[in-house]
């Protein structure tokens, strides 16, 4: 999920979940600025998603 305007890709998703780490290791890779929030971590994930 990007949202417009905060500068950076903010990646939602477990970090157990092969497709979190796959996105988050193209994004250190390349260079883009990014923030993970872990889906079984944090409770504003779920406010993201509208849960």
């Amino acid at each position: 999920m990007i949202f417009p305007g905060t500068g950076a890709v903010i990646l939602i998703g477990s970090t157990s979940a092969g497709d979190t780490i796959r996105i988050q290791r193209f994004l250190v890779r390349n260079g883009y600025p990014h923030r993970l929030i872990d889906t079984d971590r944090e409770e504003t994930a779920d406010d993201l998603l509208g849960y």
